[in-house]
């Protein structure tokens, strides 16, 4: 940085004035001119930390909230069991019901082999079967047997009680043994027995369970 030097002589006084000034900068940080600040010119070493302090690898690791997160990597066992849980839950069953009427509601039920004859709309798995009367059988309980392709879906038939019009109350439940009733499956039913005295009319039959 040059120094300005200014010889003022008075003659009247007979003095002379030495003044020294400051020159102009030359150069700032090896840039002339009119110069302006740019990214680099300073880093965190030049300037003074207050309460908000520079970031650094070792403080971040030195802080405990960081570190209290940073250990989280595992999941518990509760949380374990319900990822589990949830993800079976990939498949849905939806409930149904087929309703056949195996008579007219009048005529009184008599004996035989595929009284009516359907086939499944859908693949189903079977839960239940039931029957049901307009017209009560009197002196012995009705029994009707439900096939697939002409085999028999029960090892217990179904049966409607004497003075009983549903099997839902039937002494003995029917039990099934063939609960998988395939798409477009024949389906056949047949009437047994019927009561002795009043044979019953208005027969229906019920399958239940879920579409496959």
């Amino acid at each position: 940085m040059p120094e300005n030097i200014a010889i003022t002589v008075d003659d009247t006084t007979e003095t002379v004035s030495l003044v020294v000034t400051s020159g102009t900068v030359d150069s700032v940080f090896g840039r002339t001119g009119t110069v302006v600040a740019v990214s680099g010119d300073y880093d965190t070493d030049e300037v003074t930390e207050a309460t908000n302090l520079y970031y650094t690898e070792a403080r971040v690791s030195a802080n405990t909230d960081v570190a209290a997160n940073t250990a989280k990597t595992g999941i518990t066992a509760q949380q374990t069991s319900d990822i589990t849980t949830n993800n079976a839950k990939v498949s849905w069953t939806k409930d149904c019901e087929i309703g056949i009427a195996a008579s007219d509601e009048a005529t009184a039920l008599t004996t035989g082999t595929a009284k009516v004859t359907f086939r499944m709309p859908y693949a189903m798995t079977l839960t239940d079967v039931r029957a049901n009367v307009n017209t009560a059988p009197t002196g012995s309980a009705i029994t009707v047997d439900i096939n697939e392709t002409a085999t028999t879906i029960l090892s217990t038939k179904l049966t409607i009680d004497a003075t009983e019009k549903t099997s839902v109350t039937a002494t003995t439940p029917p039990v099934i043994s063939d609960s998988s009733l395939a798409d477009d499956a024949e389906i056949t039913i047949d009437i047994d027995v019927v009561g002795s005295t009043i044979a019953g009319a208005g027969l229906k039959i019920w399958l239940i369970g879920t579409r496959t």
